[in-house]
């Protein structure tokens, strides 16, 4: 009996040290942090979808012009969240807002107050 307590005791102490799971690749477009939700918004990501394009025909010379219009099937939301710790490359900032599209319907992430969230950078 005395053995299983000390090998209890000898197992928890283990888990009482703080342990930092931090890591940095610069190179890698990815961040990972321990986030607290401020907001959830969903807004419609077919709002502003038509872009007119103006190009020269090579051959003739003529000015061409054209509008595309993409469509998203997706939900679309701006999240806003409270940057508690860094787990892969650092924000450098104490909050954070970032699109989210789901193809089926509100992100699962939501419904928690903190989560764990991956995110890239993109132009």
């Amino acid at each position: 009996m005395k053995f299983i307590i000390l090998l209890l005791l000898f197992a928890l102490q283990g888990y009482s040290q703080k342990t930092n799971f931090y890591e940095e690749d610069t190179k890698v477009n990815l961040f990972a942090f321990i986030g607290q939700k401020i907001s959830i918004e969903e807004f419609d990501p077919n709002l502003d979808n038509k872009k007119t394009i103006i190009e020269i025909d090579k051959n003739t010379g003529d000015t061409v012009t054209s509008v595309k219009t993409s469509y998203s099937m997706d939900r679309a939301f701006i999240a806003k969240y409270k940057v508690i710790q860094p787990v892969f490359n650092n924000l450098k900032q104490d909050t954070i807002s970032f699109a989210v599209y789901d193809h089926y319907g509100t992100p699962e992430f939501a419904e928690f107050d903190n989560v764990i969230i991956y995110i890239s950078a993109y132009n």
